[in-house]
């Protein structure tokens, strides 16, 4: 068992937990946008690469 202390009760009770959590989720959230870019903008250069090709 820890020691109570000022800061365990800080832990307990951090208020910047659901500004993380917000942080998180909205990082997460443009990650998966910019993975969805890059993967239109991958197939759209290998549909033009393919015209071109022949």
């Amino acid at each position: 068992m820890r020691p109570f202390s000022r800061r365990w009760v800080f832990d307990l009770v951090d208020p910047r937990d659901h500004v993380r959590a917000h942080v998180l989720a909205r990082h997460r959230e443009l990650v998966a946008r910019c993975e969805a870019a890059l993967l239109d903008c991958n197939a759209a250069w290998r549909s033009s690469y393919r015209a071109n090709e022949g």
